[in-house]
């Protein structure tokens, strides 16, 4: 593992490593006729991810 940068350091984008998911669209909340039906909807969020060619890691 690399050390910390400083806060000062520059980095640019090219240099950091690709993600290994990517964002696809937006957030979905429940609708109000799900959250009548089932009050502890009120704090769902499903949100979807497409994988990408970036590594995963293992932080301890």
């Amino acid at each position: 593992q690399h050390a910390p940068l400083p806060r000062w350091a520059v980095v640019k984008e090219a240099d950091l490593p690709q993600p290994p998911l990517k964002a696809v669209g937006k957030a979905i909340k429940p609708g109000s006729t799900e959250t009548e039906a089932n009050p502890r909807a009120r704090s769902a969020v499903l949100r979807v991810a497409e994988r990408s060619s970036g590594e995963f890691s293992v932080v301890d």
